[in-house]
């Protein structure tokens, strides 16, 4: 017994939503690209380094290795925007000093999840509440790089900090190496609930401390002194 044979047809209307579909989906994801490296390049001049992660390398390849749809279409359609980190974090001398206030506006233009790195004295001029509306930020590293006099300046409104992080509900992980956390931010800290991860190694937090931090966040993963060393965040530079 023969099967019959199924043919399928596509008439001349199915073609062209088929074409306005992908023509609308490529408009979407170009003006995504155009924004990035838009606000990329005003982030430098801010005093920041970008750092891109390649979108699926294995099927696009990278910028060293370009596939073919990243020949065609071009490398910033293929690269996410991962780590944003300031002067202090980099190699580059070239980068001018770090301006989160004048930054936060192309932060938010970001279409991505990404990591800022800046140090605490950059924040002295910044509500780190304000940073609740930059809705991709999903990981935070403060430290203590930066001139003796601005960075004391900065650890006597270390609490205020912590406690403004408390309005960043999309912030899923936070790293506070070499700040001057001591016990008496514990309760502070423990309300940053939202948290996946937290970085408290090198700080001044006591073993008796670090044991009640734990039992308060339980579903946090703490790293200190004696956590083995990995990546920062979920994300590879």
């Amino acid at each position: 017994m023969k099967l019959p044979r199924i043919r399928i047809r596509f008439g001349l209307r199915s073609l062209l939503i088929a074409v306005s579909l992908i023509g609308v989906i490529l408009a979407r994801w170009k003006g995504h690209a155009d924004s990035q490296a838009d606000a990329a390049a005003h982030l430098r001049d801010c005093g920041y380094l970008v750092v891109y992660h390649p979108w699926h390398p294995l099927l696009f390849g990278t910028a060293a290795r370009p596939g073919v749809w990243r020949r065609w279409l071009g490398d910033k359609m293929f690269d996410e925007v991962r780590v944003v980190a300031g002067r202090n974090d980099s190699t580059d001398d070239t980068l001018a000093e770090e301006d989160l206030p004048k930054a936060q506006q192309f932060l938010r233009r970001l279409p991505y999840k990404f990591c800022l790195v800046t140090s605490l004295a950059s924040t002295h001029q910044v509500d780190l509440a304000s940073l609740a509306d930059i809705v991709n930020l999903e990981s935070l590293c403060l430290n203590a790089v930066g001139p003796p006099r601005r960075v004391g300046r900065s650890l006597q409104s270390l609490r205020s900090h912590v406690v403004s992080l408390q309005v960043l509900s999309g912030l899923r992980d936070l790293d506070v190496n070499n700040l001057g956390i001591g016990d008496s931010l514990i309760e502070d800290l423990s309300k940053l609930q939202q948290l996946a991860s937290l970085n408290v190694r090198n700080t001044d937090l006591s073993l008796d401390g670090l044991i009640r931090l734990k039992r308060a966040m339980p579903n946090c993963k703490i790293e200190d002194n004696e956590t083995p060393i990995g990546p920062c965040f979920p994300f590879e530079w």
